[in-house]
């Protein structure tokens, strides 16, 4: 019985780390490699910009058929300066895309534009706890089992 709750387990786990691989689609396979060519020069042109600036900030945009940001929603601000963000997002509404071949009439996704960011220490301090405490509970389990 334990060894195939420990089966079972390590399944969900497989699974847990592989589904976002193929659940997530990119920019590239949603709108094409020229929409999402556009958007990298954009956010490159945006974060250029301000230079000043640290972390990031992720936004959910909203593009019409037409190539133009009808929507931006700040979905988490990870920047040091709060002040340039108002700048920010009337910048990323004046961004203009070549026309979308979708069926609908408009398209939403996440996008996440990168200020000089290098080392980001509480990203990494919880992606090592995570990784102790998985360690921890599958230890547990295989003592348990065996």
């Amino acid at each position: 019985m334990r060894k195939v709750m420990l089966l079972v387990m390590l399944c969900c786990l497989a699974a847990g780390v592989a589904w976002p691989a193929w659940a997530r689609k990119s920019v590239a396979d949603k709108l094409g490699e020229q929409f999402a060519k556009e958007l990298a020069e954009q956010t490159k042109a945006v974060s250029d910009m301000h230079p000043e600036l640290k972390g990031s900030v992720k936004l959910g945009l909203t593009v019409d058929k037409g190539g133009f940001v009808s929507l931006v929603e700040t979905k988490e601000n990870r920047l040091d300066d709060t002040a340039p963000l108002a700048g920010i997002l009337e910048t990323v509404y004046a961004w203009k895309f070549s026309e979308l071949a979708i069926e609908e009439k408009t398209v939403t996704f996440d996008h996440v534009i990168g200020f000089n960011e290098g080392y980001d220490s509480t990203r990494m301090f919880f992606v090592a706890m995570g990784v102790v405490m998985v360690t921890i509970a599958a230890l547990i389990i295989l003592i348990r089992v065996v």
